[in-house]
Formats: structure tokens, sequence, C-alpha cells
């Protein structure tokens, strides 16, 4: 079978192999929708209190990976060989651990940086919380039991076996005094 020529010479394009006419148009608008909410977002209070808090980690990072790159040079004199570099590698990893170490305890001090992490936080939770709210819908749905299902049972089988120590230990009671009450 041939492909038909257009004014271009090239074949006709199947849909599959680009955006039909009709989604340009609807593309192009869903772009600007995103991008006025997202210009929403940053005019908020929010994005006002993200944009201080990356700016906040930004100034502190920069300044503590210049002071340990500082650091790092000090150690290391020009020429080294690989063997003394290898013997260097304690000093230098200290010297990292510390500058990361300094820089996050002073990225913590700051009051926007908490801020942001505890909304990052807050946002996770409450995903994580509706998240495991559907898997537990579905896996009712599937008639998968979950894990509320098996600690339920667990704990009814907790007390099941409490209550079967009682009644051994009972009945055991009055198998004795039965036996005794006989011997008389």
């Amino acid at each position: 079978m041939t492909k038909k020529k257009n004014d271009n010479g090239r074949g006709k394009k199947g849909k599959e192999e680009g955006f039909p006419k009709s989604a340009i148009p609807y593309f192009f608008d869903q772009m600007e929708k995103q991008m006025e909410i997202w210009n929403e977002f940053v005019e908020s209070e929010g994005g006002h209190d993200m944009a201080r808090a990356g700016l906040d980690f930004a100034q502190i990072s920069t300044k503590h990976v210049a002071e340990m790159f500082g650091k790092i040079g000090g150690l290391l004199p020009e020429n080294m060989s690989a063997e003394e570099v290898f013997q260097k590698s304690k000093e230098i990893y200290l010297t990292c651990a510390n500058s990361y170490s300094e820089m996050f305890k002073e990225a913590m001090a700051t009051s926007s940086i908490p801020k942001q992490n505890a909304r990052v936080m807050d946002a996770f939770l409450t995903w994580k919380i509706e998240t495991d709210k559907i898997n537990q819908a579905t896996l009712r749905n599937l008639g998968i039991p979950t894990k509320d299902d098996m600690d339920e049972i667990a704990e009814k089988l907790y007390w099941l076996d409490k209550k079967m120590d009682t009644l051994t230990k009972d009945i055991r009671h009055a198998n004795g005094q039965s036996r005794k009450s006989k011997t008389k």
C-alpha cells in the first residue's frame, strides 16, 4: 500500500504520529491554566514562605560548602601521591561531615526552613493518610484482608488464648476438687 503524497512531498501523517489539530489549543489552554495556578501560589503566603526558605537554605549551604572546600584544600598539598590522598581521606571525610552538620544546624535555626519543613511533612502525612484509606478500601473491595483485619484477628486470638488458659486452670481445679471429694 502506498502513502498519498501531500503538497510538500512527504507522506500523510497518521493521528498517532503527532498532535491532532484539535488538541493543540487544548494543550495551550491547560498550560496557561497551570501557569495561572503557579503564579497564584507564588504570590500567596505559602509561595513567599517557600521562596524565603529556599533562599535561606541556598545562602547557608553556599557559605558552608565554600568553607568546606577551603578546609579540604588546606588539607591537601599540591603534589600528593594516591597513597597520601588515601591517608588524608579520613580527614577529608570528617571535614565534610562536620561542615554538613554545621550547615544543617544553622539551617534549622532559621525561622523559614523549619516552618517550610513542617508544611511539607503536614502535606505528606495528609497524602499518606488519604493513600492508606484508598488502599484499605481497595483491599476490602477485593476481599483481601488488610493489616487492620489481621490486627483485629490477632487481638481476638490473644484474648481467646487468655480465656482458654483461665478455663484450663478452672477445669484442673474442678477436677482436683472432684477427686478430693471422691476419696473422702
